[in-house]
């Protein structure tokens, strides 16, 4: 596994790759985004050739932790803003 992250415009935005020459390892990733005000969070994951989510998160302290899965082979964007 590897990630990249970055913040833009007060989002911060995550690349996760998971190369497995073999082909055969799956991950469940946790990401945790820290420093954050608590209070309601957008979360979009979008996957490479494969689908685009966006959930509500909550963050009740100044960390959130979410687990990604990543099957071998996979790259995933993770974009989180503060909702309105």
């Amino acid at each position: 596994m590897t990630g990249f992250a970055s913040v833009k415009d007060a989002v911060i935005r995550i690349l996760l790759v998971n190369f497995d020459r073999r082909g055969s390892h799956t991950e469940n990733v946790p990401v945790t985004f820290q420093n954050l005000e608590p209070g309601p969070y957008s979360l979009r994951t979008r996957y490479f050739l494969g689908t685009d989510t966006k959930t509500t998160e909550v963050a009740t302290t100044s960390a959130l932790t979410k687990q990604i899965p990543m099957t071998s082979q996979r790259v995933a964007i993770l974009e989180l803003s503060k909702s309105p």
